[in-house]
Parts: C-alpha cells; structure tokens; sequence
C-alpha cells in the first residue's frame, strides 16, 4: 500500500495581525466596561491594550477616564499626558489639558 503524505500545515497567521487583534479586543472590551460603569475591568483592559502595543494614544485616554471614575486621578494624570505624547492633534487635548492643569493646580 502506498502511503499517503498527508498535506502540509497551514502556515502560521502573521503574529502582527493576531496582535492588532488582540490590542482591538482588550481595547473594545475596555470601552464596553467603562460605559457600563465597570472602571476597574476598563483599566485592566486597556493595561492589556497598552502592553502589547505601547503607542496606542486612544487607550491611554480610555483609561485616563476609567481612572477618574476610580478616583484614581494621578494615575489619569499620567495615563492623559502620553495620551497628548501620542496624539498631540486628537480633537480631545484641549479637554485634556483642562483636567491637567485642574489636578497640577490641586496636586502640586
């Protein structure tokens, strides 16, 4: 009998593309737990957003107003300032700064 050989794996999925994925998921799932009021889920998934991909300005936002929600505002503070770092024109830096100068005004 003849052995059949059987056909070769598929290759492996682009590991970027998984991990695009996987920062757009946490980052889904975190702006589903905030506007359902469940701030401190948000955090930790926009952590999970922001640990496989560093520069993702609009997660450092999300988190930002999960933090605010927490009362954790020095945390905000610091999660808004790489924010405006990564996305200097975002429509929202004006805002922004607002709280920035607000909490350095309270917290000097």
């Amino acid at each position: 009998a003849k052995k059949v050989t059987p056909p070769p794996p598929p290759p492996p999925k682009s590991p970027t593309k998984t991990k695009v994925q996987q920062v757009r998921t946490h980052y889904q799932k975190g702006n589903r737990y905030l506007s359902e009021n469940k701030a401190a889920l948000a955090v930790s998934e926009f952590r999970a957003a922001i640990a496989l991909s560093p520069n993702f300005g609009l997660a450092y936002r999300s988190m930002a107003i999960a933090n605010i929600m927490i009362g954790q505002k020095s945390e905000a503070a610091a999660a808004y300032r790489r924010f405006i770092e990564l996305e200097p024109k975002h429509r929202d830096v004006p805002q922004v700064k607002v709280f920035l100068e607000r909490y350095e005004t309270d917290n000097p």
